[in-house]
């Protein structure tokens, strides 16, 4: 599948495996790292999710079984679950959110009436809470979807999902590390 400017899936597969990797290191070893590093770490692994719902509209789009395509990824989801609770402890996985997203995707396509889709939408981002990328995960691949016409709507996405869902989230891991290793002005810390 080719997108937009010759940049193919597999290259956005291999951004999205690099930048996991980062956050996975800022994860384990951010405690034992330079504060900039553990924040850059963090910074490029953020865009993996984003890159990894874009991947799953354009999966969703051009499957030709949507049943299969969700059991291969409830069937990784469920079999990621153990290193992520080993890991991570209680929660569900990233594939668990991508999943909901997927669902939340057909129900857009298959569901009558805008008010039982509202309600899917709710469950949806309500199960999201037990997940990785709760709430912002589902919603983002439903404006994703939405969006998949316009010449810039991924971008936009992104930048508003960055901005209300990033931003504090790096100003948060910013000012534990570097705050507290008197790297922030003292009217952030």
């Amino acid at each position: 599948m080719a997108l937009s400017r010759g940049t193919s899936a597999f290259t956005l597969k291999m951004a999205a495996i690099a930048g996991m990797s980062c956050n996975h290191v800022a994860n384990v070893f951010g405690d034992v790292m330079a504060p900039a590093a553990t924040m850059i770490l963090f910074t490029l692994g953020g865009l993996t999710f984003p890159i990894m719902a874009f991947l799953l509209c354009e999966g969703y789009r051009h499957t030709s079984s949507i049943r299969r395509y969700a059991t291969r990824l409830a069937l990784f989801a469920v079999a990621a679950e153990v290193p992520w609770f080993l890991l991570w402890g209680p929660s569900l996985n990233v594939l668990f959110t991508l999943l909901i997203g997927l669902g939340l995707l057909w129900a857009r396509d298959h569901l009558r009436g805008r008010g039982a889709y509202g309600l899917v939408i709710v469950a949806g981002v309500a199960a999201s809470w037990l997940c990785d990328w709760a709430i912002a995960g589902p919603l983002m691949i439903v404006f994703f979807h939405r969006v998949r016409e316009q010449p810039r709507g991924v971008l936009k996405v992104m930048a508003a999902f960055g901005a209300v869902f990033g931003i504090p989230q790096l100003i948060s891991v910013w000012g534990a590390g570097l705050g507290a290793a008197g790297g922030l002005p003292p009217a952030i810390q």
